[in-house]
């Protein structure tokens, strides 16, 4: 395997018609995981990701650590990617 995709609508059932339903129609995604398991078994392996890269990355504002999409590949949920900006 050389990728995986995640692809990101708007709905038109969501706050203003954008990604998310909470106030301000966006989301932030803060972590990504790949994980395997074998069929018959029950053991989870994970699988490391090394690179992540996107259509669009929110510009972080004062002192908020969401926009990067490379930053979805650690574990601190205090950084991440958000789709905050793309009009």
């Amino acid at each position: 395997m050389t990728g995986i995709r995640l692809e990101v609508f708007s709905d038109p059932g969501h706050t203003k018609g954008r990604y998310g339903r909470g106030v301000s129609g966006e989301f932030i995604l803060t972590n990504v995981k790949l994980l395997l398991v074998k069929e018959g078994s029950q053991v989870l392996r994970e699988i490391p990701l090394v690179k992540a890269i996107a259509d669009f990355e929110a510009k972080p504002a004062g002192g908020e650590k969401y926009g990067k999409v490379k930053d979805t590949l650690d574990d601190d949920p205090r950084n991440g990617w958000s789709t905050r900006g793309d009009e």
